[in-house]
């Protein structure tokens, strides 16, 4: 069924992804001067395949089954992307939940993957937006003529091309225009195809004529929605971003005691320090508008779908205020709060809940130290569940640099 367009207007880690998802294809360049159909979409619009309804039984009926997991499968910043893949795919098709919320699954050979083992199982639906049009972006030959004598000199005896390049380099990186990284980070898997497209004038261009916005990864969202629960409704938002395109995934899905409930899966942009927003702007008060479109669309308890459960899961590059002496540092505090005053949500973890989900100590952070942050989220409201299990998932072995977050609602 075709889902209309609810888009509003119109991103990664650490600062380094702009700037290592362009060098992973250096190590080639040194001598050069199936998109996804659960979920088709016309810029933001969306089709959900049909999917035959689950099967629940009498026990599973009282309980509410959710999960978020940040995969981290940025090629370029987090290795082992392909092998960590298989892996979090056989992993997922072994967890036990209703609803799920995944994010950073960046390339489309990574979603197929991930979807097709997930659906083999009926009943499952997988629910993604495909991604935004580049078409039309290029570099200039001087900024690559820079970059690429610079590496060729610096860093050919060099096993990881992109860090020499980050250390020896970074005036360079620091260089290319918006458009031009964008450019060579949206074909990975053939980076020589993607160099001679991206020095050549490209004809294409966007939908209306628009000159395309430099989204990183080929204009990939990252995110995906999964429900075991029959779907009744699908519908993708996108937000004002930069670097990458973000939005919110919500689905209506039946549950066999609770009804109707809606399911949002979201991704907001990240606190970058140390790098430029592009254009001129600030990642925190891109962030903050996106925490004031999610509490439209979302509304006040007894407003709009305020009357039905809902779950607000993912990565929400925020979390809540630590007391002194705990294990993790806030990150943005003050959006977290006024998300939760805005829409009456809970936070599935306990008040005393002191481990961190994006943890400085995780052996894929490329400096591990101690410490880190609680930014990956399920949040709830018009449940009133007898118990609340939460836990972290994928801890060991470890996945992804974020651990997941699994919880347990006992109706």
């Amino acid at each position: 069924m075709q889902i209309p367009d609810r888009r509003l207007g119109g991103r990664c880690r650490a600062g380094w992804l702009r700037a290592l998802a362009v060098l992973s294809a250096l190590p080639m360049l040194t001598g050069c001067p199936d998109r996804l159909r659960v979920l088709s979409s016309q810029g933001a619009s969306v089709r959900l395949k049909a999917n035959a309804s689950s099967q629940t039984d009498a026990a599973r009926s009282h309980q509410l089954r959710v999960l978020t997991f940040n995969a981290g499968l940025a090629p370029g910043v987090i290795p082992h992307v392909d092998d960590r893949a298989t892996s979090i795919a056989t992993a997922l098709a072994q967890e036990d939940f209703d609803v799920a919320c995944l994010q950073e699954v960046w390339l489309q050979r990574h979603q197929r993957l991930l979807r097709d083992q997930l659906t083999r199982e009926p009943g499952v639906t997988w629910m993604s937006p495909e991604p935004e049009p580049v078409a039309g972006l290029r570099c200039e030959d001087a900024e690559l003529t820079s970059l690429v004598a610079c590496v060729a000199k610096n860093c050919r005896e060099e096993s990881n091309v992109a860090s020499c390049a980050i250390e020896r380099c970074r005036s360079r990186l620091d260089g290319l225009s918006d458009g031009c990284a964008a450019c060579l980070s949206r074909d990975l898997d053939d980076p020589l195809r993607s160099l001679a497209s991206c020095v050549e004038a490209s004809d294409a261009v966007g939908d209306a004529g628009l000159t395309p916005k430099p989204y990183l990864l080929g204009g990939s969202y990252g995110t995906a929605l999964i429900s075991r629960l029959p779907v009744l409704d699908v519908e993708y938002t996108q937000f004002e971003s930069t670097m990458h395109p973000r939005g919110v995934i919500h689905a209506r899905v039946e549950h066999p005691s609770l009804g109707e409930v809606d399911a949002y899966c979201t991704h907001l942009t990240p606190f970058l320090r140390g790098m430029k927003h592009p254009p001129a702007g600030e990642f925190i008060r891109e962030q903050s508008g996106q925490i004031e479109q999610l509490i439209r669309m979302i509304g006040a308890p007894g407003e709009q779908r305020g009357n039905r459960p809902l779950l607000l899961l993912g990565d929400l590059n925020t979390g809540p205020h630590v007391a002194q002496g705990e294990s993790y540092q806030a990150r943005l505090p003050q959006h977290f709060a006024r998300l939760l005053v805005g829409t009456g949500l809970r936070d599935a973890a306990p008040a005393q809940a002191k481990d961190c989900t994006f943890c400085y100590g995780n052996p894929l952070q490329p400096h591990p130290d101690s410490g880190g942050l609680r930014i990956d989220h399920v949040l709830f409201r018009q449940l009133e569940p007898r118990t609340v299990r939460y836990e972290r998932a994928f801890v060991e072995p470890t996945l992804s640099d974020h651990y997941g977050v699994r919880v347990l609602l006992q109706l």
